[in-house]
């Protein structure tokens, strides 16, 4: 992220990076926001803080402004030689007395404009840290929502599978039940089988036995 704020910095002129500005894909504005809330809650490690003030980084956004702005006012054009010099030297006092007035309302003015800016600060770093973090609570709400439903997917395909491996263990029962009964019909047959083979023995040997029979009486006719 450090890189990417240099490259912002050499670009725009300034770190003042907005909350939702994205710098080549990465949430750039989000980073800096929770970068100002760690250095106000005084939980911002030193190395880092310097780190970001070598990038350009200004914690007091408005200040900053403010520096600019007086900066860029005009300079005042000094008061013209007067010819009359007691005329200058009467309006030493009062000019003297006129310009203290002024610099007290200025720094009166400018502590106030101080405050001002220190609160509107605040506050916009306040509404920032909440816009974030609703905004990561959403992003992790989502994420829960993800994995719930990937969960409960899991939970409905883990019951169909046990359906299905129930269903088979049922056609398995079945299967086994009709090969039993086949084999028992197997036996029975083979049974049936061997009886007639055994009655067709005995007759054969019953024929046998009468054709014996009649050989002995035509020998004896």
């Amino acid at each position: 992220m450090f890189g990417l704020l240099k490259q912002f910095q050499e670009r725009e002129g300034h770190c003042n990076v907005r909350q939702n500005h994205m710098e080549d894909g990465q949430k750039l504005g989000t980073w800096m926001a929770r970068q100002r809330t760690t250095k106000r809650t005084g939980k911002l490690v030193a190395r880092r803080k310097s780190r970001l003030e070598e990038v350009g980084v200004v914690w007091n956004q408005h200040d900053e402004r403010w520096n600019n702005m007086r900066d860029d006012l005009p300079e005042e054009d000094e008061p013209e030689e007067e010819d009359n010099l007691e005329g200058v030297v009467a309006g030493i006092g009062g000019d003297n007395k006129n310009n203290e007035q002024q610099q007290q309302q200025r720094v009166v003015v400018d502590d106030e404009n101080e405050r001002k800016h220190a609160h509107d600060v605040e506050r916009a770093q306040q509404v920032y840290t909440e816009l974030a973090n609703t905004k990561e609570r959403n992003d992790l709400r989502k994420h829960v929502s993800v994995l719930l439903f990937l969960r409960n997917y899991s939970i409905r395909e883990r019951d169909d599978l046990r359906q299905q491996v129930t269903k088979l263990e049922k056609e398995r029962d079945e299967l086994e039940q009709k090969l039993q009964e086949t084999i028992r019909e197997r036996d029975e047959a083979n049974e049936a089988v061997a009886h007639v083979d055994q009655q067709w023995k005995q007759w054969e040997e019953w024929q046998q036995s009468c054709v014996d029979d009649d050989d002995d009486d035509d020998d004896d006719d």
